[in-house]
């Protein structure tokens, strides 16, 4: 009992001790902290003293390319012209070019010469031969991809942003894009690597690929041209015909109605850890994409499944009546001359009424490991819960999804 009692108030004793010198080293450590915030508050006033430029300095931008230097429209450009009208909602906007000295465009409102807008600022205003009014700007991507003349349904601005993010790309990857179209994704992608990457773009179609070429040439004076190369013809057989060690890729972006046709060449020029991102505007498609990875065994999971939705909600002033009291006067004239009265001020916010149609669904793939030997047995890695999502979203009973490996 002596023992116990004693081992006891010795371990007591011990805890005691240890407590009292970790509160007297924690004092002495604050003591020591406010010694430092003390120093560090007198070295910002004696910094606050000087120019405040010599505190945080920026580093210096580089220098901008006159060709690139976006402030007066030149020959050659594409030109973005918004209706100079008020409108309750958002002005019409049309997009000519590229400028031409001497060519005319014919747009709602009269007709426009290119001469009258080469050499001009920013936001100046020009007029047609009816004397109507537009504003110049320069088109930003998600306008030009929308409103260029098109062989072919584009990618449009929700998907080609959600591909870039999927494939996880940085300015010094090497991406190779199969199923160029009009070159929309290719914009995308070919802005994402600037200025040091580089993007591979083939299509099987020589018109598509030739009119794509001249999209991006006519984006923002050229500036991603030299950073895309094209090649036209089928992928197998263009990849086949490269040197795999010159030809691994950082990313691959498929738009194509097979994709599984392709894989096979593709895979082995991806690099490891890295995605594929498929374009596939149906549903029957990406379950028929899962299918053929796991029949014939070939090295990619699937990550995810998306279908990229936005919504566009309509938010403006307006005027509420009842605060008004009995004076006449008209909605629309108070809402366009911004005179609506303080104590009147109403906003509209609903979802907009224009419809939001489906586009496709983009299937990203990661590849997990290196693929060697073709004759070397690969276990193919399918999350379940994306399987089992695929099926009930067409309905399909279980005993009829395909058997998959939990991962």
């Amino acid at each position: 009992m002596n023992y116990f009692f004693l081992r006891y108030r010795f371990t007591s004793f011990s805890t005691i001790t240890c407590r009292a010198f970790s509160e007297i080293t924690s004092q002495k450590n604050g003591l020591r902290a406010s010694a430092n915030v003390l120093k560090c508050d007198t070295t910002l006033k004696k910094a606050s003293s000087k120019d405040v430029a010599s505190v945080a300095t920026l580093p210096p931008l580089p220098q901008i390319p006159q060709k690139y230097c976006r402030s007066r429209f030149e020959e050659g450009d594409m030109v973005l012209l918004r209706d100079t009208q008020k409108r309750i909602k958002s002005s019409r906007v049309f997009l000519i070019g590229p400028l031409k000295i001497g060519n005319k465009k014919e747009i709602p409102g009269g007709i426009l010469d290119h001469t009258n807008i080469i050499g001009k600022s920013i936001r100046d205003i020009v007029k047609t031969n009816k004397d109507k009014s537009y504003t110049i700007h320069f088109p930003t991507l998600d306008e030009y991809v929308v409103m260029i003349p098109r062989l072919m349904t584009p990618i449009y601005p929700k998907d080609a942003n959600t591909i870039v993010a999927l494939l996880d790309l940085h300015p010094y990857s090497r991406i190779m894009e199969a199923g160029t179209g009009n070159g929309s994704l290719t914009l995308y992608l070919a802005r994402s690597l600037y200025p040091t990457g580089h993007l591979h773009s083939i299509d099987i179609n020589r018109d598509a690929s030739i009119k794509a070429r001249e999209n991006i040439a006519h984006f923002s004076r050229g500036i991603y041209s030299d950073y895309v190369s094209f090649s036209i013809g089928q992928c197998s057989k263009i990849l086949n015909s490269m040197d795999i060690t010159l030809s691994m890729y950082d990313g691959v972006a498929l738009d194509m109605p097979e994709p599984w046709n392709e894989l096979p060449s593709i895979v082995p020029r991806l690099k490891i850890d890295r995605y594929i991102v498929c374009y596939l505007p149906n549903m029957t498609q990406v379950l028929e994409l899962i299918k053929q990875i796991k029949y014939h065994k070939i090295a990619l999971a699937t990550e995810q499944v998306l279908e990229i939705q936005w919504r566009p909600w309509n938010v403006r002033a307006t005027v509420i009546r009842d605060r008004m009291g009995d004076e006449n006067f008209s909605v629309k004239q108070l809402t366009l001359n911004d005179e609506i009265p303080d104590q009147a001020l109403g906003h509209i916010c609903r979802p907009s009424h224009e419809p939001t149609g489906h586009t496709a669904f983009l299937h990203q793939n990661l590849k997990p490991w290196y693929l060697g030997s073709k004759k070397q047995n690969y276990i193919y890695p399918i999350k379940k819960d994306v399987v089992s999502t695929l099926m009930s979203y067409l309905g399909v009973r279980n005993q009829e999804s395909p058997t998959v490996q939990d991962t």
